[in-house]
């Protein structure tokens, strides 16, 4: 989001009101994606913001668009758990045990009550745990939630070998049918990719 008070910074001379493609420029963050802003927005460079209004410069979350990642740790509640379960249940043999849900949702609210929310990307044994980027968190914080992910990741495959399940190869082709799963905010029911690579609840995180 982008207002006035980015354009305050740095000297008096910014004091006036800035044009929109002054404020990007004039942001630490969202100069580093200032041609993408403006060939997006080419149309209202010249936009003036009227004093507290906000423009909304990207919609997807995702690093390329300066997205900030921040722990959402305090979203977590055991309606919401029981939601995400009930989706990563519905998997084919047994439910998936390890991944990462990319979600949506209308409110803090909303998802702390397990509803109004809805699973854009599923991302298997490969992801990370994106909570630890927040920039308010020291390094070894962010080292420990990887550690842990890893540990748990490695657990389940342990259990896995010992159980009798074969090996694959990292080149073995995964092709099989997508599951479905039933919609947690209706009785619309959507197709969730993925084999069973395995889904530890992610920590919600926040996306500035």
């Amino acid at each position: 989001m982008l207002g006035q008070p980015h354009c305050h910074r740095g000297s008096s001379r910014h004091s006036s009101a800035c044009s929109l493609e002054r404020l990007i420029w004039s942001h630490s963050r969202y100069r580093m994606q200032a041609d993408l802003f403006l060939k997006r927005y080419d149309s209202e460079r010249d936009r003036v913001l009227a004093k507290g209004e906000t423009m909304r410069l990207a919609i997807a979350g995702n690093h390329c668009q300066g997205t900030m990642f921040l722990d959402g740790a305090d979203l977590i509640t055991p309606d919401f758990e029981r939601a995400v379960n009930e989706i990563a249940s519905a998997f084919e043999d047994g439910g998936l045990d390890f991944g990462r849900f990319d979600l949506r949702y209308a409110s803090d609210d909303d998802l702390k009550a397990g509803r109004g929310f809805k699973i854009i990307e599923l991302n298997g044994t490969m992801s990370e745990s994106t909570n630890l980027y927040d920039p308010e968190k020291p390094v070894w914080w962010a080292y420990g939630v990887l550690l842990r992910q890893w540990a748990t990741l490695y657990r389940i495959g342990a259990a896995r070998r010992a159980a009798g399940m074969a090996q694959r190869s990292s080149w073995t082709p995964r092709a099989r049918p997508w599951p479905r799963a039933r919609s947690i905010t209706g009785s619309r029911r959507s197709s969730l990719p993925g084999p069973r690579t395995g889904s530890s609840p992610a920590t919600p995180r926040r996306r500035r």
